[in-house]
């Protein structure tokens, strides 16, 4: 009986895309050239370049460039940085590489001015009784968010180096946490629906004695000569917090501008499979969004030089990138909806560039709404691209909100798509709105404002600062554990609100034990060195927590400031704060 094959010829040749071989799309006929003057015929307005002329300070070595770049090897001592309160022109001497190329009189002489750097800040914290703004130093609960770096990590998991009130980083050197019995406070700060949780003598940076008179939004008293630590309990409503602007710029000639632009988009719209031997990106675009699809396609051209493949789908436009020299660059900013973010280099680019980065990702995530006050939005089922976001647009000082709320059901091609988790809603109202959107290309025609303030914009901008009012501080009742860190140097660490201080007495008892213990190997009299480890033996117990509550030791804390300053003459004959901080060679004249 024969066959009858001709059905199955025709259902292959009906599958045949005979019309996309003969006469494909018109964008897609374009040559990569083309491409490239499509790009530079509509380049968005570039904004001023910001110029920093504070000088950057040194960064612990724990950093986190790109994968696709190597970085020049650095002297070991280069990072370390000095005591805010000390001669900002001074540095520290390198600690000697290995005892082999060094005598032991030089290694010696290292450990002391260590020891004395330790011994000054006991000084500090005991002649204060180990306060702050006159209250003990307390804690957060467990589950608070502080920044890592450049993304959210809870405070009993953080590790490593932690973002600063002076907007840079440092290191974590303790952890610390206990029980809790009693109120907290719950403070609500505008701009955000994320509560801080905080024991009441917790101090948090800002301004307690300013005021607002809401819709005319006139400040007083908002300047930076204002700030000061100030307890939980004492920022109440009419208060503002205080918020650090990276002020640091690490310009990388790998970043274009039209590179950053194009990461935006991939952040907004992208995707790569985890797979890592699965060397493509997608970016996925509704099928009328042609103008946008043409202009990715140009950005790829401008910036690689080649173009990309294009695949139609049922409801959407795939834009295909398969070059795996360049796909890990994508992967830096994440591989899945839930795990986009900001990588850390892209926190200290010009803002040139990070405006154009965030021409892409509005255009590709976000929206503008035009009424009485105006709005720039997105959405982000990523907390670390929400929290990511919030360093970048603050150090741009651009006002916005970010606010949790649960993913909604959405509608797809007709397919009901349930809402499952949680989703971040960044807002920007009023003139910070009409601000960012002339950058980036989202124009308001119907805009109107009194002054620099709008309804939409409660906080205020300084050079280094964003200022963030209190909106509640009420008290909660909590039964668990809390957590603190100490942090090198800043003694500080950043929240989504602000930024809180950390406690670091039991931290400088614990480095100045152990370089006692170094030092005595290296010594004939280790004399000096054993009393050092014995009043760390006998002023340990009398800092805890428990014994800063109590109160029944604070008659002693002069006798510490003493005995600490004798030590520190002893080990390097002069109290004078720049034998601990001694110049380098080739600066020495």
């Amino acid at each position: 009986m024969p066959i009858n094959v001709w059905p199955a010829v025709t259902y292959v040749i009906d599958k045949i895309p005979f019309a996309r071989i003969f006469s494909p799309p018109p964008s897609q006929r374009k040559s990569v050239e083309e491409l490239k003057e499509i790009l530079d015929s509509t380049q968005p307005v570039k904004p001023a370049k910001t110029v920093v002329t504070e000088e950057e300070p040194p960064r612990p070595r724990e950093t986190n460039h790109p994968s696709f770049i190597k970085e020049e090897p650095i002297e070991e001592g280069e990072f370390r940085e000095e005591p805010a309160d000390l001669p900002t022109k001074v540095h520290l001497a390198p600690r000697p590489a290995s005892i082999s190329n060094v005598t032991t009189e030089e290694t010696v002489a290292y450990q002391n001015r260590e020891i004395g750097k330790q011994l000054l800040q006991l000084e500090r914290h005991a002649s204060q009784k180990f306060t702050i703004a006159g209250k003990r130093c307390d804690c957060l609960v467990g589950g608070t968010l502080i920044y890592n770096n450049h993304a959210p990590i809870a405070i009993g998991k953080i590790q490593g180096t932690v973002l600063t009130h002076k907007g840079r980083v440092q290191n974590v050197t303790q952890h610390m946490d206990r029980l809790y019995d009693g109120d907290l406070r719950e403070i609500r700060v505008a701009y955000s629906n994320v509560p801080l949780l905080i024991t009441p003598e917790h101090p948090i940076l800002g301004i307690s004695n300013a005021w607002r008179n809401n819709w005319k939004c006139n400040y007083g008293g908002l300047s930076e000569e204002n700030i000061k630590w100030v307890p939980a309990s004492d920022m109440t409503e009419g208060s503002f917090t205080a918020f650090p602007r990276i002020r640091r710029i690490t310009d990388m000639d790998i970043i274009t501008p039209d590179l950053a632009e194009l990461l935006g988009w991939y952040v907004a719209e992208g995707s790569k499979e985890k797979d890592p031997q699965n060397n493509r990106i997608v970016l996925s675009l509704n099928k009328q969004e042609t103008d946008n699809i043409l202009r990715i396609r140009a950005l790829f051209a401008k910036c690689f030089g080649e173009d990309t493949i294009i695949r139609d789908r049922e409801t959407s436009t795939q834009i295909e990138y398969t070059n795996k020299a360049y796909i890990g660059l994508f992967t830096e900013f994440g591989i899945g909806t839930h795990n986009k973010q900001i990588p850390e280099w892209m926190l200290y680019l010009p803002e040139e560039k990070q405006y154009r980065f965030l021409n892409g990702y509005f255009h590709g995530d976000g929206n503008k709404r035009e009424c009485r006050s105006n709005e720039l939005q997105a959405t982000t089922v990523s907390q670390q691209l929400a929290y990511g976001l919030r360093l970048v647009l603050f150090r741009l000082g651009i006002l916005h909100g970010i606010h949790m709320a649960k993913q909604l059901d959405g509608l797809i091609a007709g397919r009901v798509i349930i809402g499952n988790g949680t989703r971040y809603n960044i807002r920007i109202g009023g003139a910070a709105a009409k601000t960012l959107g002339n950058k980036i290309g989202f124009e308001f025609k119907n805009f109107n404002t009194v002054n620099d303030h709008t309804p939409m914009n409660w906080g205020d901008i300084t050079e280094n600062y964003v200022f963030l009012p209190i909106k509640s501080n009420e008290p909660k009742e909590f039964h668990g554990s809390v957590y603190n860190i100490s942090v090198a140097y800043d003694e500080s660490y950043l929240t989504i609100n602000g930024a809180v201080h950390n406690c670091g007495q039991s931290r400088h008892l614990l480095d100045l034990e152990s370089l006692a213990e170094e030092t005595i190997s290296m010594v004939d009299n280790p004399d000096i060195y054993n009393r050092i480890l014995d009043f760390v033996k006998d002023m340990g117990p009398k800092v805890t927590i428990e014994a800063l509550e109590s109160g029944q030791y604070d008659v002693e804390f002069a006798g510490f400031v003493t005995k600490a300053r004798d030590f520190r003459k002893e080990l390097l004959g002069t109290l004078d704060s720049k034998a601990l901080f001694p110049h380098k060679e080739e600066e020495k004249v």
